[in-house]
């Protein structure tokens, strides 16, 4: 999936700040849930919640999105504890920000999708991203 046509940008680009984890590899856990407070809710400090495991606190991110202009499809189709979350910029938003999708367990995917939606991406290859 890319942000926009002709962009060449990635969206599994998107690094962890904390551990330098792809959004897409990034196991449910406290330096995730930490990711997802910083990057939706612009909290700093521990993580409130446990956004990443809990269903409860995954729909505050959900809810914050829907706030932020975005719409939300959410579909089980891919597996039994599997769903694929799409993020999609609506009404005013610039529509070249797209769609952006996770597929996993429905907190774990919401946060990933939430998180490529309002991520920075950082070009592979770009000293940013070298190691």
């Amino acid at each position: 999936m890319v942000l926009a046509s002709g962009s060449g940008l990635a969206v599994t680009d998107i690094l962890c700040p904390r551990c330098g984890s792809s959004v897409d590899e990034h196991p449910s856990n406290a330096c995730l849930d930490g990711w997802v407070a910083e990057a939706i809710f612009d909290y700093r400090g521990s993580p409130p919640f446990r956004y990443s495991t809990d269903i409860v606190a995954a729909w505050q991110v959900v809810e914050k999105m829907r706030y932020n202009g975005w719409t939300l499809s959410l579909d089980n189709e891919c597996a039994f504890d599997c769903w694929s979350v799409i993020f999609e910029a609506s009404g005013e938003m610039d529509e070249e920000w797209g769609e952006f999708r996770a597929n996993a367990p429905a907190p774990l995917a919401i946060c990933r999708a939430a998180l490529k939606a309002t991520g920075q991406v950082i070009p592979m290859g770009s000293p940013a991203s070298e190691p």
